[in-house]
């Protein structure tokens, strides 16, 4: 198990350059990383993507996805899919927000993200509450993982009871 803090990871601006981003792990036709909604502002274009977003941090937005109903986030937790290829547009209720990001790409491969109290056994977790502490020969682990920090797994860390994290599992190939 490692931890990558969110303050450590590299910030990028956005594909279409109207927000910022920080990449967490990515691979072909895969991206996990997590994104700064600093302003109402449309969502970059990923043509033939599947895509999920999760609130971690703010006061909520709405995403405006062209043809269907509007998808609000108003919990740190709440997490909605919706395709990276339609025009989308974000609007914030109170201030920034901080969202975690996950995309595949449609027809090849999927990807699954849940708001849980137990660590996974593969992927990333992003802690919203608790901590989770190195276990005893896990020398590979930076100390403590608390709020906004991101959990790389396997891991052997023990939770706090009042652990929350936004799990996204490994991408796998589509079922056919």
């Amino acid at each position: 198990m490692s931890v990558l803090r969110r303050a450590d990871l590299a910030v990028t601006p956005w594909k279409n350059g109207l927000g910022r981003k920080a990449d967490i792990a990515e691979g072909d036709g895969w991206f996990v990383g997590v994104a700064w909604l600093d302003r109402d502002a449309a969502f970059s274009h990923f043509p033939g993507t599947d895509r999920t977003c999760v609130l971690l941090e703010g006061a909520g937005f709405t995403l405006e996805v062209d043809g269907s109903a509007p998808l609000v986030y108003r919990d740190p937790g709440t997490a909605h899919a919706f395709a990276g290829d339609v025009p989308t547009r974000c609007v914030l209720a109170a201030g920034p927000c901080v969202v975690l990001n996950v995309m595949t790409r449609r027809g090849e491969l999927e990807h699954r993200v849940e708001v849980t109290r137990t660590l996974p056994r593969d992927g990333w977790a992003v802690v919203l509450r608790g901590a989770v502490r190195a276990a005893a020969g896990d020398e590979g682990l930076s100390p403590d993982a608390g709020p906004g920090d991101v959990i790389t797994l396997p891991h052997q860390g023990i939770a706090s009871p009042d652990l929350l994290v936004v799990a996204a599992r490994a991408p796998v190939r589509a079922r056919v």
